[in-house]
């Protein structure tokens, strides 16, 4: 998150991302540490970069001093935490999964699966007094899942055309960066005797304006499909999209031009939306 912040620097017209540091690198620690001290009645959200579905996941800020100062060079990342979050549904938190498609990184060429899934907190969220029960990021007796569909019908066609173009736009920004691009995937993948893509899970949230913020960008996300028979029908057919999209892509030479690769990914990703990557 930080190479990212790094590279886009915040410009003009771009959208505000929640600060993100790694605090295995001792300038991010003590960037980390000038930030709560700024600001000692904020809360961080503290994540094991190792763990999964919430393990390891904590809330801190200034006056837990101990646990702040034991996270020094850990694999770990702090990230501001949102404390205006959209509340919908009797007032409990939620946050959007999605899923993105890197077709390729030079040019960076980036599709947005149009279904997703909303994870919904069924306890009423209180903003005075934020909790470790506020961060989640799976199914439980008090988290329930629910279609992109279910959420788009409560926010109304217009506010969802917004909502939708905003996220884009966003991410744009983040996946649009070629310093970040550069650093964190190197020439190799483009010089290589082979073709490649990579999908990425993606924890969104909005706050009381509508406006997304990017939680978690995760690679190589749980695609499994479980009892939850909502799950089904939506990551069975990001699959089989990207399944097709593979299967015609590695059918082709490797060295088609940029114009041929975009024939195929308008042809086979059917239900993605492209990302603007050119105007970051």
């Amino acid at each position: 998150a930080q190479c990212v912040e790094e590279a886009f620097g915040r410009g003009e017209g771009q959208s505000r991302h929640l600060r993100s540091y790694y605090l295995m690198e001792p300038l991010q620690f003590e960037a980390w540490l000038s930030a709560i001290t700024a600001d000692p009645s904020k809360y961080w959200v503290v994540k094991n970069c190792s763990g999964g579905n919430s393990e390891g996941v904590k809330l801190l800020k200034a006056a837990d001093t101990e646990a702040v100062m034991a996270l020094r060079e850990t694999q770990a990342v702090a990230q501001e935490f949102l404390d205006n979050p959209l509340r919908l549904w009797d007032g409990g938190k939620f946050h959007l999964r999605a899923y993105l498609l890197v077709t390729r990184w030079v040019p960076a060429a980036a599709f947005l699966y149009d279904e997703g899934l909303v994870l919904r907190s069924k306890l009423p969220y209180d903003p005075k007094k934020p909790s470790d029960a506020d961060l989640f990021s799976r199914h439980s007796d008090i988290v329930e899942i629910l279609s992109f569909g279910y959420l788009w019908k409560e926010l109304g066609l217009e506010r969802t055309a917004e909502v939708k173009r905003r996220i884009r736009k966003v991410l744009g920004e983040i996946f649009g960066v070629s310093e970040a691009l550069e650093q964190s995937f190197g020439p190799f993948k483009r010089n290589g005797n082979y073709s490649c893509f990579d999908l990425f899970g993606l924890d969104i949230m909005l706050d009381e304006e509508y406006q997304p913020h990017i939680l978690e960008v995760n690679q190589g996300p749980d695609l499994w499909a479980d009892h939850l028979a909502i799950q089904h029908p939506i990551k069975g057919l990001l699959v089989k999209q990207i399944a097709t999209y593979a299967r015609e892509r590695s059918d082709a030479p490797l060295d088609i031009s940029v114009l041929e690769q975009e024939d195929i990914e308008n042809v086979t990703l059917i239900t993605f939306t492209p990302l603007d990557t050119k105007s970051s």
